[in-house]
């Protein structure tokens, strides 16, 4: 599994700015995000980074709210069809697919009820995993 970060979000103009400065500023290299927004205020961003202790540590010292949680990653081929046959895979087992989003180099990640029971998965029907990002 892959560590990611999720930072809440006020609506404020330049926080997302402000955040992967924080991280840039330390070499902390981003490889994978997203932004959930939401109409009260506030939003998500996840984020998959190359070294996510040293970047939560970062942002909890500029007092801001971040946790570091386990996502799927997974290599998809640029093949038609490819994220279709994985989802398939995902619903004949009656794993619920929490939220997903795209990353670095032909890479999706998952976050599904049950990580480990999706990895199983995905290995025996022969795909490969990711466990970081090499860009």
């Amino acid at each position: 599994m892959i560590a990611q970060i999720s930072v809440f979000l006020q609506d404020k103009t330049g926080r997302v700015y402000d955040i992967v400065t924080i991280l840039s500023d330390q070499q902390i290299n981003i490889t994978g995000f997203d932004i959930a927004d939401s109409t009260e205020g506030y939003g998500i961003l996840r984020l998959i980074v190359d070294n996510p202790e040293k970047a939560v540590d970062l942002l909890h010292e500029k007092h801001i709210t971040a946790r570091e949680t386990k996502v799927v990653g997974v290599y998809l081929p640029n093949e038609t069809g490819i994220l279709s046959r994985i989802l398939n895979l995902f619903k004949n087992k009656q794993l619920d697919v929490e939220y997903m989003y795209a990353a670095a180099s032909n890479n999706i990640i998952f976050s599904l009820d049950d990580n480990e029971k999706a990895e199983e998965i995905l290995l025996s029907a022969g795909y490969k995993l990711t466990k970081s990002f090499e860009i």
